[in-house]
């Protein structure tokens, strides 16, 4: 067996609703046992990181076909300038008690 590596298998589970077997590193390992000694902060700060790095990026959303319309309609309207009116924009936060 290559240096580094245990013959031991481990649950995994990134997605809670996704489990499935799989080998760690001790490396992989040591380094997830030095993560939990840091701040909670920097944990999730890392783990995001990861996430990103295995492709695993809760943070990314994927977009509908009627989401990316109405996306482009707003770039439109930006680029020639169609913006609230002040007035408009004080009506809306009275709607809405703010």
């Amino acid at each position: 067996m290559a240096k580094g590596l245990r013959d031991t298998t481990c649950v995994v589970s990134i997605d809670r609703r996704l489990r499935y077997e799989s080998t760690m590193t001790e490396l992989l390992e040591q380094a997830v046992q030095s993560l939990r000694r840091l701040p909670p902060k920097t944990q999730d700060a890392l783990a995001r990181i990861l996430q990103q790095l295995v492709g695993d990026d809760p943070s990314i959303v994927i977009l509908s076909a009627e989401e990316r319309a109405s996306f482009q309609t707003s770039f439109l309207q930006a680029e020639r300038g169609a913006f609230a009116t002040e007035d408009e924009i004080k009506a809306i936060w009275a709607k809405h008690g703010l």
